[in-house]
């Protein structure tokens, strides 16, 4: 007996249509040109909410792409840190030191040079540098070196003419001139008279205006040349050179 044919559907509800395996799609995959996502061993399945996970197994161009660039970036700061050349030069070693011990190493710098500029004055009188003067003398200079850091610092960022730089490092001189050196002439007179025992202010009414003088003949063009054409973490540097040879002028004349 043959086999019955199968009984066509009645209800529309159950007709399906035939597909036109012809006809394009019209809505394209999102996993077009990527390889299904499998479970695997290392697929973190379960890390998250499963609508959420993403194999991560699956590398996408732009992946790739990305991973590829932060190689080359790498690489290529690796290899301009291997060809940049380490600067071993003294000025740049002075300037880290400054840098990484600011006060310490200024003070430290005051000292020495204020106290080779007293032992330089006496050879010159031909007289014998002591160690009690000595140790007066690097008291100054710890005084120059805590007074002067923090002001140059200060001054530095201080805009008089803001047209014209010359006209601006020329107003800063002045300005220096007008006020933290005779600041500093009173200092230094009543600090040296204090430890002879004598009295500051007749010390200053006797001395200030002839060292103010003396001063300005030195100070002067050593802040236009300061204050114009040193950076700022060797100004300190420079005053403490140039008080070598005023602190030999000083001992000379025993200010």
């Amino acid at each position: 007996m043959p086999p019955k044919s199968p009984r066509a559907a009645k209800s529309p509800a159950k007709a399906r249509p035939v597909p036109d395996l012809t006809s394009p799609r019209r809505t394209p995959r999102k996993s077009a040109g990527n390889g299904p996502s499998r479970l695997g061993q290392d697929d973190n399945w379960g890390s998250v909410k499963a609508g959420e996970w993403i194999s991560d197994t699956v590398i996408t161009a732009a992946s790739k792409s990305e991973e590829l660039y932060k190689e080359r970036v790498a690489f290529v700061a690796e290899l301009n840190a291997k060809e940049e050349p380490k600067s071993s030069s003294i000025m740049d070693k002075y300037k880290a030191v400054m840098a990484k011990h600011t006060y310490p190493a200024t003070v430290v710098q005051s000292v020495v040079l204020t106290v080779l500029g007293y032992v330089i004055g006496d050879v010159l009188s031909k007289e014998t540098p002591t160690p009690e003067a000595a140790s007066q003398w690097a008291g100054w200079g710890v005084i120059g070196a805590l007074t002067s850091l923090p002001y140059l610092t200060w001054l530095s960022g201080i805009t008089f003419v803001k047209s014209s730089e010359k006209l601006n490092g020329l107003c800063k001189a002045v300005f220096n001139q007008a006020l933290f050196t005779q600041f500093m002439n009173c200092l230094f007179l009543s600090y040296f008279a204090l430890l002879k025992g004598e009295d500051p202010v007749a010390k200053i009414k006797a001395d200030y205006v002839q060292l103010a003088k003396d001063a300005a003949s030195v100070w002067l063009p050593s802040d236009l040349i300061n204050l114009n054409f040193i950076p700022v973490e060797a100004q300190v540097l420079w005053n403490s050179s140039v008080s070598v040879f005023w602190t030999v002028f000083l001992a000379m004349s025993k200010k």
